[in-house]
């Protein structure tokens, strides 16, 4: 049977926990109607994961008892940074869901010259990553910033890093192999890059990289790329 997961933004301890989040709450006793005795997964970024039953209920407060802390040891094996074009915001939006999923550490939207929208909803897009931290059984929930143009990350890369630009329309590498370093992906938008941004990328510490001959949409791309350069 399926124990569900919730993200607390608090201290959880293996005596006794009281939940007063009202949208957990919510979920728990109107959208998955579990009751009195049945057990959840409480964590909150700190490594562990604290499993507990349910001995009081109601609107105000759910009280936790019987705690179990075990290690949670769902991680990546390296450290990814997204730099992601902003993409439409459904196909945003999935790309913020899935890199949660397989393990990204942090987002960062890109505003390149082909960006064609800027609206996004950042509070939205932070509920999606702990929903899917949450189904995904990681423990840390990934960061995502503020836009923030291609030209503004650049003095930022550091040598030492793994810095992949991806580009089918360039003469570029295989995906490389990466361990135990800091990788930064850069994802370009629906239009590709322009030959500005990719002058500008020669002149930094970028390598330049593909995911082989088909032309990928840039949400397929992100979401490949995080899977591969996280595990």
């Amino acid at each position: 049977m399926k124990i569900h997961r919730f993200f607390m933004e608090q201290n959880l301890k293996e005596e006794q926990v009281v939940l007063g989040d009202k949208e957990i709450i919510h979920q728990i006793e109107d959208v998955l109607k579990l009751q009195s005795g049945e057990s959840i997964v409480l964590f909150n970024g700190d490594g562990f994961e604290y499993q507990g039953k349910i001995k009081e209920l109601n609107r105000e407060e759910i009280v936790l008892k019987e705690i179990k802390k075990t290690a949670n040891n769902v991680r990546a094996k390296n450290q990814v940074t997204l730099f992601c074009a902003v993409l439409k915001k459904e196909n945003f939006e999935l790309v913020v869901q899935k890199a949660a999923e397989v393990g990204v550490t942090k987002i960062i939207p890109l505003i390149t010259e082909r960006t064609i929208k800027l609206n996004l909803n950042l509070e939205r897009l932070k509920k999606i990553i702990k929903e899917a931290t949450e189904q995904s059984g990681r423990n840390i929930l990934p960061e995502i910033t503020k836009p923030l143009s291609f030209k503004q990350v650049l003095d930022g890369l550091k040598k030492e890093d793994i810095n992949l630009f991806f580009d089918i329309t360039k003469d570029t590498d295989a995906f490389p192999k990466v361990q135990g370093r800091l990788v930064n992906i850069f994802i370009g938008p629906e239009g590709g890059w322009t030959d500005n941004e990719r002058k500008l990328s020669s002149d930094y510490y970028f390598k330049e990289v593909n995911l082989g001959p088909a032309v990928l949409r840039a949400e397929t791309a992100a979401i490949i790329a995080t899977y591969l350069a996280a595990n």
